[in-house]
């Protein structure tokens, strides 16, 4: 473990830094009636040109430097994801995550161009699985935790 604390610490500070800046991203976006998660679940192109319309300006200025600043976001969650998992089960769905989050940061990217035409949808489907991996990564890092936990007392 100690070979990775180096790295692992550093892709945590990373992700821990970089998502409260996409926190403080967000309020724009929020004061105009739509996070960026309703954004990234909207339903098709009616719900996307709601939530763009509703956002003006200000939101869509705002869903876009989130979006940008997303790309190095996901960088830190997928490496600290990767490296708190021992399993192929856990890494792979950090991984996974990661690539799905790319892709949808890029459908996500045309809508906001005004490209309504199917890749809400796109970013919808990419987000889901993102998040169910996200979930099987954390399971398997909050897992190696406890049994890390249950060793360090037992020896104790």
């Amino acid at each position: 473990m100690n070979g990775l604390r180096s790295p692992l610490l550093l892709a945590a500070a990373a992700m821990l830094a970089l998502g409260g800046a996409l926190l403080v991203l967000g309020a724009p976006m929020t004061e105009h009636g739509h996070s960026i998660l309703a954004f990234e679940f909207c339903a098709g192109a009616g719900d996307a040109e709601r939530i763009l319309r509703d956002w003006g300006d200000e939101g869509r200025d705002a869903a876009h430097l989130s979006l940008l600043l997303d790309f190095p976001f996901l960088l830190a969650y997928s490496a600290f994801l990767f490296l708190a998992n021992t399993g192929r089960v856990g890494r792979g769905a950090a991984v996974l995550a990661g690539a799905c989050d790319v892709v949808e940061n890029l459908a996500l990217l045309l809508v906001l161009d005004g490209r309504t035409d199917g890749w809400p949808v796109v970013a919808q489907g990419f987000a889901t699985v993102k998040f169910a991996s996200v979930s099987v990564a954390l399971g398997g890092a909050l897992l190696r935790l406890a049994g890390h936990r249950r060793i360090r007392r037992a020896g104790a």
